[in-house]
């Protein structure tokens, strides 16, 4: 029995770090949802930045990657109004298409990172109509069937 102590631990301790976890992420999506309501840029920029440190948790790491995309691509969309500098939106919606990619290779079961992907991808094609084969618009129409 002693000798299972230990992995017993590590269980628990896994599972309870997995937990903290997740009710972190929910608090950064609520937080992320409100900067976004109120077009808060500088929170979008920050929230994203926190997001970082999941991203590599083998289990929510889809999810920081997702919710990063999600603050890249709406810092971008209110920050047209805002009227960034030229290509600044531009650069964040190519950042937003990017996380939600590496959100999509994390776990390809997500359909919303694929609708995210799908519309970054619009955004991206409308500011720049040549802007590669990842934005083309057959992937775009990939990405929408994929996420319904």
């Amino acid at each position: 029995m002693k000798r299972w102590l230990p992995i017993l631990a590590l269980v628990v301790l896994s599972s309870t770090t997995t937990a903290v976890a997740q009710d972190n992420l929910v608090e950064l999506k609520a937080a992320l949802m409100s900067a976004d309501y109120r077009g808060d840029l500088a929170q979008l920029e920050d929230l994203r930045k926190r997001a970082e440190r999941w991203t590599e948790d083998p289990e929510l790491g889809y999810l920081a990657d997702y919710w990063r995309g999600y603050a890249s691509w709406r810092i971008a969309i209110n920050g047209a109004s805002a009227k960034f500098p030229g290509g600044r939106n531009q650069s964040y919606l190519e950042r937003a298409a990017a996380d939600f990619e590496s959100s999509i290779r994390k776990n390809d079961q997500f359909a919303d990172a694929y609708a995210a992907r799908a519309a970054a991808g619009l955004e991206i094609r409308q500011g720049n109509p040549h802007a590669g084969d990842r934005n083309a618009p057959e992937t775009t129409l990939t990405d929408l069937k994929l996420a319904f």
